[in-house]
């Protein structure tokens, strides 16, 4: 008897395209609703992006977004190079998180004392460390890989006919890599404009290992992978996950 094909949507995650300008010191942006992507953003997202998805072969079926103006306009634009029409949602928990309690980091430059600090707590501390409004990494990979399993589903509940694409942030998709796959990434290394993909079959989610940027992290020294990550509390949505 010929074995029938798991059905399995592809989800393309992003960061939104690059902010900064030539130049420009890199600061904490957070949610900064008047920050949006830079001219070379703007070119990327209409030209490379859609490069990237169409040698993918990607069949995209829905878009979800963070409701932050730098999002948006990145998935607009690669709406407008692909030349097609496709259903847009957006989803604040896609959003990014504060900077810093109560938003007091925004604007805050990352070569700063302030901003050293700042970072290195946001990356090597403890996953349960409360961050920006009061949540945690954990927090925001939950929120995060909510909205991305729910958006996966029809109004049937079935699978979605064709592939997912979500637009984030750097500190959403680092916080979701971390606690799904065991994967350490820095959310200032987080790579603009540039996705990665998963496979999401209805009950568990698997990382294309050989896709997009997550396939130079070791020879970009982008990051590494935690042989035994130390569990600072249980995160039972992602016990079905794997990483191949």
């Amino acid at each position: 008897m010929e074995k029938r094909e798991l059905k399995r949507t592809a989800i393309y995650l992003l960061r939104h395209e690059t902010t900064r300008e030539p130049g420009q010191k890199g600061v904490f942006n957070g949610r900064k609703s008047n920050v949006d992507i830079n001219k070379i953003g703007y070119l990327r997202a209409i030209k490379h992006l859609p490069e990237v998805l169409r040698d993918a072969k990607a069949k995209i079926s829905l878009i979800i977004t963070s409701p932050r103006v730098r999002a948006k306009n990145t998935i607009s634009e690669l709406a407008r190079g692909v030349g097609r029409y496709y259903k847009v949602e957006v989803d604040k928990r896609l959003d990014v998180p504060l900077a810093g309690k109560d938003g007091k980091l925004e604007g805050v430059e990352y070569k700063s004392l302030k901003g050293i600090v700042e970072a290195a707590k946001i990356a090597y501390g403890p996953m349960n460390m409360k961050l920006g409004g009061g949540e945690s990494k954990t927090d925001i990979a939950n929120r995060t890989y909510e909205s991305i399993k729910d958006h996966s589903f029809d109004k049937n509940n079935e699978l979605i006919d064709g592939d997912l694409v979500a637009c984030s942030h750097g500190e959403n998709i680092s916080a979701l890599l971390r606690l799904a796959f065991d994967l350490n990434v820095r959310a200032d290394k987080v790579p603009n404009g540039e996705p990665f993909r998963m496979y999401f079959d209805g009950e568990t989610m698997e990382l294309d290992k050989t896709f997009g940027w997550v396939a130079e992290l070791d020879k970009k020294k982008l990051s590494r992978l935690s042989k035994k990550p130390k569990k600072v509390e249980s995160f039972q949505e992602f016990a079905g996950m794997s990483y191949k």
